[in-house]
């Protein structure tokens, strides 16, 4: 989408703690950098919950018109990968590469749109060696005997500005005799002196692997720039790993590392943030079985990105519901355009026209809620305001195939233009983009298998109530449709016929 003038962003950052007006470093563009997932199992709805949220913010800020680079990384060396390959029996590189193509399946189905970049450790090497080098000569890092690199904490005044940390408050709680070749107990590890098979590399310090933080560092700087705009990753990542990153990335370049950190809200079972170390966890591929991918991003778009969200089955059934009712609305305008298109008429004519009063009140209206959109997305990427306008926008639609004065071309028309209006908002956020009915027969399919029933079965005795309205017999048509009902079939009427769809007590019941 062209601008005619830079559009105003505001974004709360985790740097400065408060919201600011969002300026990158190159007018138009944006380098954003999302910390992606360790490769050692397979992701959870958590790891869904972030690439959601960065999916949007990217998708808006194009949006907006900036051309943006972004890049998540894969970490895909790392000590629970070393520990899970071994009991597997496979090289690290092996399992890294199997759980990447499964997240990348399971991101795809979710319908998170691919990084510009997804890079992995283990194809940064060369490039984290000579990072660690130029730390190391510049007094920031040191190498020990035992052939260890750790990153010096106190070599950098404003450590823990991101974090709000103090450094002597720190040295509370921290292991002693884990590692005892450090400096400083506070030190960590830029590079570990290990020779595990498939999972070390040569370098001037000896055989061995990066450590945790490095590699964000490296990657961002590699792809982005010594300086970038954006950094991410959840609420857990602020320290001590973004923390860490900062202070690496800065004591190398001299300069801001990044200009806006943007962290978001962690997932949780019962309070507790879900992850696979306390196995209270869902797969991606669990959720998408029980819920479906729009569901789930539906339901996680319902709070903003910073809040934490409880996984609840009731909350999602109350959003099955709602869902289902937009898509109800977006059915009933694909039936009033194709009987205005049966009956010979133009429902994508001209608005000039409807007549001048409902056009006028109806394009008032349609603007307010566009632009209620748009202030909600610019106000710190503020997806809950932002469905509520998109869900008023669906409202306005449906109303305006009851629009008085008109007749029900004109009506399709203003509802068409709508639509036309909200269908790229509903876009950005990743919703709304199927067909209704496409939407209606996953959902119907999901139902059936539930509920133990057939098609077949539905069909027959809807034909049967049939028969018996013919036969004006309305006392078994009546029992019929009962009897469908509490099945959990919903009866409905279309130009085309008496249809059904799944009533909205089934559907609580399906996703609770």
């Amino acid at each position: 989408m062209s601008q005619s003038a830079p559009p105003t962003i505001r974004l709360h950052d985790s740097l400065t703690r408060k919201k600011v007006v969002f300026e990158p470093l190159e007018p138009g563009r944006v380098g954003l950098y999302g910390c992606g997932v360790t490769v050692y199992d397979s992701c959870h709805l958590g790891h869904a919950m972030q690439a959601i949220v960065f999916d949007v913010i990217v998708r808006w800020l194009r949006y907006r018109g900036f051309e943006v680079t972004y890049v998540r990384n894969y970490t895909d060396v790392d000590d629970k990968i070393i520990v899970r390959a071994q009991e597997r029996g496979m090289s690290p590189l092996a399992l890294s590469a199997e759980m990447i193509a499964r997240e990348e399946r399971d991101m795809a189905a979710l319908g998170i749109a691919p990084p510009t970049f997804a890079p992995k450790v283990s194809d940064f090497i060369p490039q984290i060696v000579a990072f660690i080098q130029g730390l190391i000569d510049n007094g920031a890092a040191y190498l020990t005997e035992q052939g260890n690199v750790y990153y010096r904490v106190r070599s950098k005044a404003d450590y823990g500005k991101l974090s709000g940390r103090k450094v002597d408050e720190l040295l509370q709680g921290v292991r002693k005799g884990v590692e005892d070749d450090k400096e400083d107990a506070l030190d960590f590890a830029l590079w570990k002196a290990e020779d595990v098979e498939g999972a070390a590399w040569d370098s001037p310090f000896g055989r061995g692997r990066p450590g945790w933080h490095i590699e964000c560092s490296v990657m961002g700087h590699e792809l982005l720039g010594e300086e970038f705009d954006i950094h991410g990753g959840g609420l857990d990542l602020i320290f001590p790993h973004h923390e860490n990153e900062v202070a690496q990335s800065e004591s190398f370049t001299g300069r801001q590392h990044v200009r806006y950190w943007i962290h978001n809200g962690l997932l949780t079972v019962n309070r507790s943030k879900m992850s696979k170390s306390e196995g209270n966890f869902y797969t991606i591929a669990d959720g998408l079985e029980k819920f479906g991918a729009e569901l789930i991003r539906f339901s996680q778009l319902q709070y903003h990105y910073r809040s934490n969200v409880d996984f609840n089955p009731q909350a999602m059934a109350a959003n099955a519901a709602r869902l289902a009712g937009a898509y109800e609305r977006l059915l009933r305008l694909e039936d009033a355009r194709a009987a205005v298109s049966a009956a010979g008429g133009d429902p994508d004519g001209p608005l000039e026209e409807v007549p001048e009063g409902p056009r006028k009140a109806f394009e008032t209206e349609l603007a307010k809620i566009v632009a209620a959109f748009g202030e909600a997305m610019d106000d710190d990427f503020n997806c809950p305001e932002a469905i509520v306008a998109l869900m008023e926008g669906l409202k306005l639609t449906d109303d305006s195939l009851r629009r008085k004065k008109c007749t029900d071309e004109q009506r399709a028309r203003l509802a068409t233009r709508a639509w036309a209006e909200l269908k790229p908002l509903a876009a950005v956020l990743g919703l709304l983009q199927q067909e209704p009915a496409a939407y209606f027969e996953e959902l119907e399919g999901r139902f059936l298998e539930h509920a133990g029933l057939t098609e077949e079965w539905i069909r027959g005795r809807m034909a049967e109530r049939d028969r018996a309205r013919e036969a004006k017999d309305w006392t078994a048509a009546d029992a019929i449709r009962d009897e469908l009902a509490a099945k959990g079939v919903e009866l409905r009427d279309r130009p085309s016929g008496t249809d059904w769809t799944v009533s909205k007590d089934a559907l609580e019941e399906l996703y609770a």
